[in-house]
C-alpha cells in the first residue's frame, strides 16, 4: 500500500501529543504533578487562611511542579510548532509504501527502505499513525493522507500483522 503524505502543522502537533500520551513515565509524572501540586497548593492556602506561616520551600515545590506542567503543555508545543515552521523538509511531500518486506520512504531528498524487524514500534492516534525508527524518530501517516477511511484501517491491519500490537 502506497500513501502520499503532506504533513501539516496540525499533524506534527498530533504526533507530539501521541508521543506524550503513549509514554507511561510521562503519564505517571503528570499524575504526580497534578495530585501533589494541587494538594500542596490547597494545603498552603488553608495554612495561610488559618494565619499560619507557610514555609517557602512548599511554595517552591508548587512552583517547580507548575514549571514542569508549563514545559510539557506550553513550551513543548511551542517548540514543536517552531520546528515545523523552520524546517522546510518537514513540509515537503513524501511517499510511504507498506510492503511485504518492510517500509519504503521516498521524497525529493532521498529514499529509505527498512525491514519490519528494524522498526521499533508503532502507535495509532485519532488523527495519525506513527511508525517509530527510534524512540524519537518516526514516520507519520496522517488520516487525511488516505483516500478513504478503509485505507487507514487497512494500514493499521498491515502494521498489526507485521509489527504486532501498537505501543
Amino acid at each position: 500500500m502506497k500513501i502520499r503524505v503532506q504533513l501539516t502543522e496540525k499533524d506534527y502537533m498530533s504526533a507530539y501529543w501521541l508521543a506524550l500520551r503513549g509514554n507511561r513515565t510521562f503519564r505517571l509524572m503528570m499524575m504526580f504533578v497534578a495530585i501533589n501540586g494541587l494538594g500542596m497548593a490547597i494545603y498552603n492556602f488553608v495554612e495561610l487562611a488559618r494565619g499560619e506561616v507557610v514555609d517557602v520551600t512548599r511554595w517552591l515545590i508548587v512552583g517547580l511542579m507548575g514549571l514542569f506542567a508549563w514545559a510539557a503543555f506550553v513550551r513543548g508545543p511551542s517548540q514543536m510548532k517552531k520546528a515545523y515552521r523552520v524546517r522546510k523538509q518537514l513540509q515537503m511531500p513524501y511517499e510511504i509504501e507498506l510492503g511485504e518486506e518492510g517500509l519504503k520512504w521516498t521524497s525529493e531528498q532521498g529514499y529509505l527502505a527498512q525491514a519490519w524487524s528494524d522498526l521499533l514500534k508503532w502507535r495509532v492516534g485519532d488523527d495519525l499513525i506513527a511508525i517509530y525508527q527510534t524512540g524519537a524518530v518516526c514516520f507519520l501517516l496522517p488520516r487525511h493522507a488516505f483516500a478513504a477511511e478503509a485505507d487507514f484501517q487497512a494500514s493499521i491491519e498491515i502494521l498489526r500483522s507485521k509489527m504486532g500490537t501498537p505501543a
